[in-house]
């Protein structure tokens, strides 16, 4: 995320180094409740191409206000062409954003999101009602 003034930030997402040719995203919030984070998505798309080493992409732009008492929360599956109709998905990502009173402020400045690999069966996008422990 990329600090832009005035309590807004910009969300951008880039290829480093996995061996895919395009994403699957699902991109949200998280709020805290009781034992758990519960996850509300806000959009969902497909990324192509994003080849490593590829330019940053816009998502999305957030405020302070809206993301009160939340934390982005974004469900990625990069996905690779094998033959001319099979699509085969080689990892799911999630990203998780600090608490909003820990995103960098001056502008230009860049906040990261964590990235964790996480094991689903078959490499697909969790579904359903996820809620995320912690």
């Amino acid at each position: 995320m990329v600090s832009i003034g005035r309590g807004a930030w910009q969300l951008f997402i880039q290829n480093v180094i996995s061996d895919s040719d395009f994403i699957r995203y699902e991109l949200g919030y998280t709020e805290k409740v009781p034992v758990s984070r519960k996850f509300e998505k806000t959009r969902d798309g497909i990324i192509t191409p994003l080849q490593p080493g590829s330019d940053k992409i816009f998502l999305c732009e957030y405020n302070s206000a809206q993301m009160k008492n939340s934390r982005i929360l974004m469900l990625f599956q990069a996905v690779k062409r094998v033959g001319k109709n099979k699509r085969v998905p080689v990892a799911v990502y999630v990203a998780l954003s600090p608490t909003p009173s820990n995103w960098k402020t001056t502008v230009g400045s860049i906040t990261d999101l964590e990235i964790t690999k996480i094991e689903t069966i078959n490499n697909e996008l969790p579904s359903g009602d996820l809620r995320i422990v912690g």
